[in-house]
């Protein structure tokens, strides 16, 4: 339907277009929309392809979403604290999991850095 490099004249765009590129977030042709030089007066836009990420940003996602995992399973380490009641075995290994990873990720990326 649409493809990387492809130019559009203003008064042309499609209205689904953008969400081609939402959609394609997602998928192996992630993409967005943007101006290009105007030709003949016309403004002009073209499908882009979003560069791919970095290790390090890979590295950081990951990290955000163990982290959001420890943040949602706090409850239990408070309950724990509070009341004496027992964190279950599998949400204590998956924790423990969870922070070995991010440490893993974050020497990764100290590493990296060090060596540019």
């Amino acid at each position: 339907m649409y493809s990387i490099g492809q130019i559009f004249k203003e008064n042309e765009l499609p209205h689904d277009l953008a969400g081609f590129c939402n959609e394609s977030q997602d998928s192996d042709n992630p993409c967005y929309i943007k101006e290009i030089e105007p030709l003949d007066g016309v403004r002009r836009f073209q499908i882009e392809r979003n560069e791919e990420p970095t290790q390090e940003e890979l590295n950081q996602m990951r990290i955000a979403e163990l982290e959001r995992y420890l943040s949602l399973s706090d409850w239990y380490v408070v309950r724990y604290t509070e009341t004496g009641v027992e964190i279950p075995g599998d949400v204590r290994q998956q924790r423990q999991s969870a922070r070995e990873e991010i440490s893993s990720l974050r020497e990764q990326i100290n590493n990296e850095n060090e060596e540019r």
